[in-house]
């Protein structure tokens, strides 16, 4: 007897039908791949793109920035280097307006010292020629305080080894030279006390009323002489518009006047010196004029604008030709401010010069007794 002991089941599977589904999902598994793939691509190089145009624009940034030129940048799809970008054009224009700061500040410091070098070397060459002026200035006072006393000494020694025979002109003569000796000396010592005086700010200036014809008259008078003995024309003019008595400090007009004409008269080897009196304005107000004119040696144009220096002459070689404290004009110049005057000079050199000083024109009533001085007070200027 036969028993079943299982089944046997055989399965068939077309192939066919199998292998047609897979291979299509490998085709769609591959391109998609294939555009995955693409994309990348396309994105990567895009991405690439917009990099290298952020470092183009930082790279050209950096380099005006390193140049010293403006710092400009290009805006980039990226939005954080573009706030990078901002923030470095920022800063170099900050930089750069800094720097600018800067160098001006340098420039003005170097300038600033260049003119205060300058200053200091213009000091330090005025201080120089001042102590030249001085110790030139004491050589000169020392040689005229000797040379009138050392004759005032020989003098007195000839006075007393005379014997009673000696003749009576002679004993005249030795006293006339010991009178001018006395004289030159107190004439140098008043200009040291003037010059004192007008640098201190202690002079005092009065206004009375002064015959102008008189006062004019009696300074030509004191220069006649020596004008006479150099055989120069002396020469004056009053103009007729003016009034016959003027108020003015008649002690400090004389002495500038007297300078002037002195002056006039010692530089002048030939030919002649000439006053005149006229009447000038300036603006409303009416001034008194005096010119001195004289055909003496001139002066250089470059020696005119230290002329009213004190201690100074215009030459050196003027001291010892011609003598001289070289204090004259100083204290003529500082007396005519005090007066409310000015004091000016043309001259061309051996042709001669013209120094013409104005004066506050007061006409004082005819008749009138003096008036009283309107100021002994000390006035606080001096001469520049």
């Amino acid at each position: 007897r036969s028993e079943v002991l299982g089944w046997f089941v055989t399965l068939g599977v077309d192939q066919a039908a199998v292998r047609a589904p897979l291979y299509m999902s490998l085709k769609w598994l591959g391109a998609l791949a294939a555009g995955l793939c693409l994309i990348t691509i396309v994105l990567a190089a895009a991405f690439t793109r917009r990099l290298q145009s952020a470092r183009r624009a930082l790279t050209g940034a950096a380099a005006a920035l390193g140049r010293g030129e403006p710092v400009s940048f290009s805006q980039t799809p990226i939005s954080e280097v573009n706030h990078v970008g901002a923030e470095l054009v920022s800063a170099a224009n900050e930089l750069r307006h800094r720097s600018g700061q800067l160098t001006a500040a340098n420039h003005a410091l170097e300038q600033r010292v260049a003119e205060r070098t300058l200053e200091l070397e213009q000091a330090r060459d005025k201080a120089e020629a001042a102590g030249r002026a001085k110790a030139e200035f004491l050589a000169n006072m020392s040689h005229e305080l000797r040379t009138p006393l050392t004759a005032m000494i020989g003098v007195s020694d000839l006075l007393l080894n005379s014997s009673q025979h000696d003749k009576p002109e002679n004993l005249l003569r030795y006293l006339a030279m010991q009178r001018d000796a006395g004289q030159g000396l107190l004439s140098t010592v008043n200009d040291i006390l003037d010059f004192s005086k007008i640098e201190a700010g202690h002079v005092g200036i009065e206004r009375l009323a002064t015959g102008l014809g008189e006062l004019v008259g009696s300074c030509v008078d004191l220069v006649s002489q020596e004008a006479g003995r150099k055989g120069l024309a002396l020469g004056v003019e009053i103009s007729p518009d003016l009034p016959d008595r003027v108020l003015v400090d008649p002690t400090r007009t004389r002495q500038i006047l007297l300078n002037l004409l002195a002056n006039a008269v010692k530089f002048t080897a030939s030919g002649s010196v000439r006053l005149t009196v006229n009447k000038v304005m300036r603006g409303s107000d009416p001034y008194l004029s005096f010119a001195i004119a004289d055909t003496g040696i001139g002066i250089a144009p470059d020696k005119l604008p230290k002329l009213f220096d004190r201690f100074l002459q215009a030459d050196s070689s003027t001291t010892r030709r011609f003598g001289g404290t070289g204090l004259g004009l100083a204290i003529s110049k500082g007396l005519i401010q005090l007066l409310g005057g000015a004091l000016e000079v043309s001259s061309r050199l051996g042709v001669g010069s013209t120094f013409t000083f104005t004066l506050p024109l007061l006409a004082a009533a005819i008749g009138a007794a003096p008036a009283a001085p309107t100021g002994s007070q000390a006035l606080q200027s001096g001469p520049s």
